[in-house]
């Protein structure tokens, strides 16, 4: 039986970039950073009070994954977070520079936008309703 999600994996072209984008614009915290054997950098990074689930930043190695940076779920956000307050997260995230593609919306399960990362990855931010 599966206990817990504990990762999720996005393609990126520069982890240190991803990095400085997820940290410095979202949040985020440095979850894990090593090198392994052949010079590969692991590199987690999760919320401060979330630590049991970790966003992988994977560099883009092969060709097809390369492709794929910024499109794994083509027109669709990769991954949705929750806030409590999503217009003010969406001021927030704004004022650090992050560019939306959707306003705050409401909608039946809630408030939602929709962003890109520094790849053009889309991500969700959504506020249930309570």
């Amino acid at each position: 039986m599966i206990n817990n999600v504990t990762h999720l994996t996005i393609l990126v072209k520069d982890q240190d970039a991803a990095l400085k984008f997820y940290t410095e614009k979202l949040g985020f915290i440095v979850h894990t950073d090593v090198t392994i054997e052949n010079n590969f950098r692991w590199l987690t990074i999760s919320l401060p009070d979330k630590k049991d689930f970790e966003i992988a930043l994977m560099p883009a190695m092969t060709p097809e994954q390369q492709a794929l940076v910024g499109k794994q779920t083509p027109g669709m956000p990769l991954c949705s977070m929750s806030t409590s307050n999503c217009k003010k997260t969406y001021e927030e995230f704004k004022a650090h520079g992050v560019e939306f593609i959707q306003e705050p919306t409401q909608r039946p399960w809630g408030i939602e936008a929709i962003f890109k990362d520094q790849d053009g990855t889309l991500l969700h931010i959504n506020q249930e309703i309570r």
